[in-house]
This record gives structure tokens, sequence and C-alpha cells, in this order.
């Protein structure tokens, strides 16, 4: 599980970095939404990242909780957090995707993996295409591969320290339409 990591562990390891020591307040608080009734494959990289995240939280000052309560997006629930992480989900009904929006319209902050980001033409929120940057899925990869990967901006503290260019574990690789990139 350790390989798929790799990469999601340089990203978070720069953003989350800190200088904290004991006894510090936390800097901020994230909430990670999950399901357990998804693909298994998709249950078991939430229950990594729901490990990964724990651990990382205790050693850089920050909070971090999970729920597979997607009610629990809420107005109220939200505020609490600086940051909301959904690891394989995403919200199903119009109160958690209008309580998500306004959070985020409010400064929230979002961090999406895998199946977080689908969006098709049946998907029916138009405000998450547009802030995915307007694409919609058009196809993908399977079974997984691996690939290079080329950082275009080593620059921004989030790939500072990832190499210019690496090889990706096996992975499922997504094209969307017209490319959000």
């Amino acid at each position: 599980m350790k390989k798929y990591f790799l990469a999601l562990a340089l990203c978070v390891a720069a953003m989350f970095s800190s200088t904290a020591t004991f006894g510090q307040q936390t800097s901020f608080n994230v909430l990670a939404f999950y399901s357990t009734k998804v693909e298994p494959d998709h249950v078991l990289f939430a229950e990594g990242a729901l490990k990964f995240f724990s651990d990382i939280s205790e050693k850089n000052n920050f909070t971090f909780d999970s729920t597979s309560n997607w009610d629990d997006m809420n107005d109220s629930n939200l505020r609490k957090y600086e940051v909301v992480v959904w690891l394989n989900d995403e919200p199903s009904n119009a109160e958690q995707k209008r309580a998500f929006q306004k959070y985020i319209e409010n400064g929230g902050a979002w961090l999406g993996f895998h199946v977080a980001a689908y969006n098709d033409k049946d998907s029916n929120w138009p405000w998450f295409v547009d802030f995915l940057g307007g694409g919609t899925f058009h196809i993908n990869s399977w079974p997984p591969l691996p690939a290079k990967l080329t950082v275009d901006d080593r620059s921004h503290p989030v790939t500072r320290h990832i190499p210019e260019s690496f090889i990706s574990p096996d992975n499922e690789w997504y094209i969307w339409k017209p490319s959000p990139a």
C-alpha cells in the first residue's frame, strides 16, 4: 500500500510541514469523508489514507477527524474545519452539495482523491464541474498502468521536493474533456 502514497506523501509533507513543538496548539483542523460502500480497492485506499493522515497529523500539529457519515457535510459541522478531504466518494444529495459549495465559497480548502473528482454529463452539479476546471470525465485506463509524470512548476511549495519527473506506480489514469489543465 505504501507505493500508492509516495507522491501523496511528498505533496502532503510539503503542504503540512510545520515547525511545531510539543505542547503547541493545533494549527488547523481537517475532516476526511470516506465510504465503505464502494469498490474494495477504494475502501483499501481510504483505510490506508486514514492511517497516513492520522500519523502525520500527530507529527505536524494539525487535527485530523474522519467520518463515513456524509450527512456530516453540513454548514454547522464544516464550519469547524479549514480543510475537507474526500477520500473515495462524493456528496450524494443536494443538501450535502449545497453545504460543500458554501464551505468552498467562504474560503474552505478541499483535497479530493480518485472518484472524488468524478463528474460526467449526468453529474447534475454544474458548480462542481466548473470548480474542477470545466472538464467532464471522458475515459480512463484499465487495468492500472504506470506513467511517467513531469512536474511543470517545481517552485511551488507542494512540488518543491518532487523530482522533475518520476515514474508513478500502477494507477488508473483519467482524461477529462476539455482538459482542465
